[in-house]
């Protein structure tokens, strides 16, 4: 594809040797600032926290100070690192590009100038949560503390060709939780202002973008979300407990149009690829409605860290779907992310793990413009990886998981499961968050009918069945499978139908327990008797699965019994 960008997120001298063999302009060498806490690991040498600031904010004595003496044993070799990975960008020809999430600061300057810089504390159900880099957009020093900091990365990394800001009302510190005048839309624009005029005055070459994170939501959310959450649960002033950007002022319909039209002309946008525009059957845009044909933009093209999955995971359907959107919109470009953009983990190599390792090389060819059919591509990276031609049930089997995975462990047509294993009371509050990637699935599952909830639960154990089914079809052509690749898609395939058995047997009792509150079902014996046959199955199946990769999966992510009162 002839695009201006093509941005690879490459993090590792192996992700980077990979931005030129996909032909990338830019690489996302670094990113700055993606943890709440803003705290990592302790160095060694100095006993003291290790942050992802490359810079000393010389312009701020009293934390620049505390970083040029006691902080420098580990800061010196990060610039160093930093430096080394420009240089190494620009002689694979690719240019070399920081990410930043915003508005984000080291936690030292909420102690040194707690005026400029402070911590949210958020009530939640489960206690208040300390939200750290807080800061009032109405106070004029705060914009030049922004300012100060993007001029001092010009400054000391020269090299580098483009600054990507992410911000939005789920950062770290969301910008809409102080008191402050200024509107929600106008914040957004200020943030990328202030730093695009702190680069210019040291270069006039480098490039802003301004990634939307988490600004893909539908307009349904944000009339109802909250609201349901209260009808669902008996949650009293939900919006007051849920994320901020739930808040009807943060509307994309409302805030988007003027941050399109306010952004200096030069400034690229950058969709975030979110579960709120990469599954099937949703519309990329609905919160935009239509992409604006002015400006410069940008889509992620997500695969990320699939190479590492417990079960493979090809992602040629995906992949297939954001280049279509990119030539259907003529978007100016895109960025590949093989890895989170968030990781700045040096050893990740995305062509070694899990045949998820593929999906790169899939990229490559797509974007190229190969005309090759999914089975086709799939089929020749396996010859490629293993020396000769594979089964065709090789293929379907790989091409096979992503619908699996949809319906046997998230709730189908992309929507989401963020915690598998979960209390009914936690699954009703992401049912009215994650549910709205299909906006009429949360007011289908707030006046549920047996049809539906027997259709969610024969989902599952469908799923189940289909994986066991590509199972039983591997294990009959294992003679004619190269030995390490059945190895390896068995024994990941088995992974993948166990921990589907779990999903379903949890998901199944939930979904009894909550039609039986919404009166679907009556009391009876025989419902009860199902319920319990649902608990049963699920104990048995995860005492015999507790030492394998399928059963540590499920007990890490067990949310049970709920912490939160009943009401």
């Amino acid at each position: 594809m002839d695009l201006k960008y093509k941005i690879h997120n490459a993090p590792s001298s192996f992700a980077l040797e990979q931005a030129k063999k996909v032909k990338s302009t830019h690489a996302i060498i670094y990113s700055i600032g993606p943890c709440f806490d803003l705290t990592f690991n302790v160095d060694p040498v100095s006993g003291r926290y290790m942050d992802e600031f490359p810079i000393y904010f010389d312009d701020y004595e009293k934390v620049s100070g505390l970083r040029h003496s006691e902080d420098a044993s580990w800061l010196e070799p990060l610039r160093g690192h930093i430096t080394a990975m420009c240089d190494r960008a620009e002689e694979l020809g690719v240019k070399p590009v920081f990410h930043l999430y915003e508005p984000m600061f080291p936690l030292v300057f909420e102690r040194e100038y707690s005026e400029l810089v402070g911590v949210f504390k958020r009530p939640t159900q489960d206690g208040t949560q300390e939200f750290h880099s807080l800061m009032d957009p109405d106070n004029p020093k705060t914009w030049e503390l922004v300012k100060s900091k993007y001029r001092e990365l010009a400054k000391d990394f020269p090299k580098i060709s483009m600054f990507i800001i992410t911000t939005g009302d789920t950062a770290s510190a969301p910008w809409c939780v102080s008191k402050a005048k200024m509107p929600i839309a106008e914040r957004l624009v200020k943030m990328v202002e202030s730093a695009r005029e702190g680069i210019r005055e040291i270069r006039k070459d480098a490039d802003v973008c301004f990634r939307l994170w988490f600004r893909n939501f539908p307009d349904e959310y944000y009339r109802d979300g909250h609201r349901m959450i209260e009808e669902l649960t008996g949650l009293k002033n939900a919006t007051e407990y849920m994320y901020p950007i739930g808040k009807p002022h943060n509307d994309p319909a409302v805030v988007l149009p003027y941050v399109f039209k306010k952004l200096p002309k030069d400034v690229p946008i950058m969709y975030k690829s979110s579960r709120m525009d990469i599954h099937d059957n949703t519309p990329l845009t609905k919160a935009i409605g239509t992409y604006p044909k002015n400006r410069q933009q940008i889509m992620e093209i997500s695969y990320e860290m699939y190479h590492v999955k417990l079960w493979p995971w090809c992602k040629i359907a995906h992949i297939r779907k954001d280049l279509k959107a990119i030539k259907d919109n003529n978007l100016t470009g895109y960025v590949s992310l093989p890895i989170n953009m968030g990781n700045n983990d040096r050893t990740i190599n995305p062509e070694v793990g899990n045949l998820g390792r593929m999906n790169t090389w899939i990229f490559e060819k797509l974007s190229s413009g190969d005309k090759r059919s999914d089975k086709e591509l799939v089929s020749a990276w396996l010859e490629k990886e293993f020396g000769a031609t594979q089964p065709k049930v090789v293929i379907d089997a790989l091409l096979a998981a992503d619908v699996i995975a949809d319906e046997g462990i998230q709730w189908g047509r992309g929507i989401y499961n963020r915690v598998n294993f979960a209390s009914l009371h936690l699954n009703k509050l992401y049912w009215m968050f994650d549910g709205f990637i299909q906006p009429d699935f949360p007011y289908q599952i707030a006046k549920p009918d047996a049809k539906l909830i027997e259709g969610l639960i024969s989902m599952k154990k469908t799923a189940y069945e289909k994986a066991m089914e590509q199972i039983h079809k591997l294990e009959a052509s294992e003679a004619g499978i190269n030995p390490r690749l059945y190895k390896e898609l068995h024994e990941s395939y088995q992974t993948f139908a166990d921990f589907i058995s779990l999903c379903r047997d949890w998901t199944s009792y939930i979904l009894m327990q909550y039609a039986l509150e919404k009166g679907v079902y009556k009391p009876e014996r025989i419902v009860l008797g199902r319920m319990s046959r649902y608990v049963e199955s699920f104990i048995k199946n995860l005492l015999r699965l507790k030492d394998t990769e399928a059963g540590k999966k499920a007990i890490s992510q067990l949310r049970f019994p709920d912490n939160f009162p009943l009401t």
